[in-house]
């Protein structure tokens, strides 16, 4: 159906944003406000897309911070910088409901 390839297709661009591999982050983050609000007003959004994107959103983070950590080389303060970023990046995010969410 439409709505897994919908919410398929959203996950991929959250995905480019996190990596860096978005060229056009801020249209791309108006892109996904607006299928997040789509959703929401279609009452959806939990029900259909909230635990596909938290999924998602564990499975990377997880394997970031496993990254992260096996090249620490005995300095923490570039990994708790880059967790400082990724902090700041989720309060500027917000899901429906104000929320905070998931950039």
């Amino acid at each position: 159906g439409v709505l897994p390839r919908v919410r398929g297709a959203a996950l991929e661009l959250l995905k480019g944003l996190r990596t860096g591999a978005a060229v056009e982050a801020p249209a791309v983050r108006a892109l996904l406000r607006d299928v997040v609000r789509m959703a929401a007003d279609l009452e959806l959004y939990e029900s259909h897309v909230l635990s596909h994107v938290l999924a998602s959103s564990g499975e990377f983070f997880a394997e970031e911070g496993r990254r992260l950590a096996a090249g620490l080389d005995g300095d923490a303060v570039p990994f708790l910088g880059h967790v400082q970023r990724r902090i700041d990046e989720c309060a500027g995010a917000s899901a429906p409901g104000g929320e905070r969410g998931v950039p």
